[in-house]
């Protein structure tokens, strides 16, 4: 009876095991079919699963690098719409002020030019202080280096910066084109003055960087007195450095600087006679201007010197005359070197350079020459001026100055939008072939499962058909073993 009782605690445990496992398979069967995925749970299958999180995570960052693309896309479009927005005023204003160039108009005509591009350029202004995105001032300079992150790393990115258009608060270099003459007096007395001249040059040269007139310089240097004739080549007492070209387009050319600059250091001083007369009339005769250059004698001398000699003076007069009368844009500038033991003359103050309509200022008392020299050069632009056909032509330099600067920030917001463009796309792909692969990885094989359930199912029935038939046939040779036995 024993036996009997453990053959059938066997079968039953046996029976049992296989149908609980069974049963789980088909509970996982029809919860991956009811649901799609191949895997929920490591248990599924745990290197598949740590594959699947890596790839959600990389789609989720593609999928917000996108959402930060588009943004950014936006922003470029509205900053290219605003700064095509500017460049009709600016055409309208340099209009004006090639108009304003012209001598013939009146002042009236002035007037009415300058009126209409003042409202202009406050319309230009207010146009810069309301270009925002999203808070950000686009067009003001604030907007520099501003970061689209277009993936998971910091090397992901992609930068822009707009430059600034403050047109309400610009001031800019102007010069245009200059020949500038130096005419340095050679005495004995002149050798501080000399001296300045070459330590400061490099300062004086600097203020003509970044000219907004993309103007040319020139410098010449004629030294005079009468102990040159010995190494003068043109048999005067002077010596001549001709031209040479100091910046072109607002950069210094360092050959034509260095020739000028290292001719005065080893300039020596000597003698007592100055030849005013001569040099200005050499100026004016034998140096080579160009015709659309400003056209400078800076005239440097020690006082007193000049007025020792009647007729040197009023030939040298007579000489600045002709010279200023040549053309139209000529000045003749002088600075006076104090000597000490001699009095104060008023010839260059008074009487050399009015004729010459520029300035005269005294050395040292007023300080270093490069600053002087550099009011006199150069000026600076800091609106659109019609009020006169100069300052209309420095005005067409300003506002091409904006010009240039609209043209650079529209092909770096077309640059910065075209790269954005093509990162879009790019995520875009990769979402696609990460979609893909995912699904192949993860999604739930219908077929497959299908077919592990139903086999599931069958060996359920099939099992329980068979416990159903251990137990009969059990029970029925039990009752035939218990009746031979003559038990009631």
């Amino acid at each position: 009876m024993a036996s009997i009782n453990s053959a059938l605690n066997q079968a039953d445990q046996t029976f049992s095991n296989e149908m609980r496992r069974r049963l789980k398979d088909v509970g996982r069967a029809s919860r991956l079919l009811s649901t799609g995925e191949a895997i929920q749970t490591g248990a599924d299958s745990p290197g598949v699963l740590s594959k699947d999180v890596r790839l959600v995570t990389k789609m989720k960052s593609a999928i917000q690098a996108r959402l930060n693309i588009n943004q950014s896309i936006s922003l470029a479009q509205t900053a290219e719409a605003r700064l095509g927005s500017l460049v009709n005023p600016l055409h309208r204003l340099n209009e004006m002020s090639l108009q304003a160039v012209n001598e013939t108009l009146s002042n009236e005509d002035r007037r009415y030019l300058q009126v209409e591009s003042d409202e202009l350029v406050k319309q230009i202004s207010q146009t810069v202080a309301q270009s925002t995105f999203n808070g950000h001032k686009l067009l003001n300079g604030e907007f520099q280096a501003q970061v689209t992150q277009d993936g998971m790393s910091s090397s992901e990115s992609v930068h822009l910066s707009i430059p600034p258009l403050r047109f309400e608060d610009t001031t800019l270099t102007y010069a245009g084109d200059q020949d500038i003459v130096f005419l340095v007096d050679a005495t004995g007395s002149m050798q501080a003055a000399i001296d300045s001249l070459a330590d400061n040059l490099q300062s004086f040269v600097a203020s003509f960087e970044g000219d907004v007139s993309g103007g040319d310089i020139r410098f010449a240097v004629i030294a005079y007195t009468n102990t040159l004739n010995a190494q003068d080549p043109v048999g005067k007492p002077f010596e001549v450095v001709n031209f040479q070209t100091i910046t072109e387009s607002g950069v210094v050319n360092q050959n034509g600087f260095d020739t000028i600059q290292g001719y005065l250091e080893q300039l020596n001083t000597g003698g007592y006679v100055e030849a005013i007369d001569e040099v200005i009339q050499y100026s004016n005769q034998e140096l080579i201007f160009r015709d659309n250059a400003e056209q400078h004698l800076v005239m440097l001398g020690s006082v007193g010197d000049e007025a020792t000699n009647n007729t040197v003076k009023s030939n040298a007069l007579d000489a600045a005359r002709d010279f200023i009368e040549s053309a139209p844009n000529r000045k003749l500038s002088t600075v006076a070197v104090e000597r000490s033991g001699n009095p104060t003359s008023t010839y260059f103050r008074d009487e050399l350079t009015p004729i010459g309509g520029g300035e005269y200022f005294e050395f040292p008392s007023q300080g270093g020459l490069a600053a002087h020299l550099s009011e006199i050069m150069v000026s600076s632009v800091d609106g659109v001026d019609l009020s006169s056909s100069e300052a209309a032509s420095k005005s067409i330099s300003w506002i091409n100055y904006f010009l240039e600067n609209i043209d650079v920030a529209r092909s770096n917001v077309a640059g910065f939008q075209s790269s954005l463009e093509h990162k879009l796309s790019f995520k875009e792909s990769e979402e696609v072939i990460q979609e893909g692969v995912r699904g192949r990885l993860s999604s739930a094989d219908y077929a497959s499962l299908s077919i592990e359930l139903s086999k599931s199912m069958i060996t359920l029935e099939s099992n329980a058909v068979m416990q159903g038939e251990m137990i009969r046939t059990f029970g029925a040779s039990l009752i035939g073993m218990i009746e031979s036995w003559g038990i009631a």
